[in-house]
């Protein structure tokens, strides 16, 4: 085997292999770091990288796809789930109740909001 060959595979090796931490913070914290649309681009990367592997014959540009290719989609789709979930969190929180329209004297008298009365004759 080719110096330049081993060179390649460490290569290979070592940058399949960074996104391990990734997936174990996320799965630690239940909370996936990053950007949905950077994983999807990685994934995206990653695929055209194991098609091309695959296509030209070469182990060593493919390989690398079968294990970010899986980690990769599933830390796109959690990260999206999760900042979709936020969003629903954060829209409830800041809806504020709708203003009242009903007047004092009608609250004071105990009507709410919903009673048919007509409107107090205006002087």
């Amino acid at each position: 085997m080719s110096p330049l060959v081993v060179l390649g595979a460490l290569g290979t090796l070592v940058s399949t292999i960074t996104i391990l931490p990734h997936v174990r913070h996320a799965t630690r914290t239940k909370q996936p770091g990053g950007s949905p649309v950077a994983w999807v681009m990685g994934v995206t990367g990653s695929t055209i990288w194991l098609v091309y592997g695959v296509a030209s014959g070469d182990l060593l540009v493919a390989a690398p796809g079968l294990v970010t290719i899986p980690c990769g989609a599933l830390l796109a789709i959690w990260s999206l789930r999760g900042r979709r979930d936020a969003q629903v969190e954060q829209t409830v929180e800041s809806v504020e109740p709708a203003p009242s329209f009903v007047p004092d004297e009608w609250l004071a008298a105990g009507y709410g909001s919903g009673d048919t009365l007509e409107m107090p004759a205006v002087a």
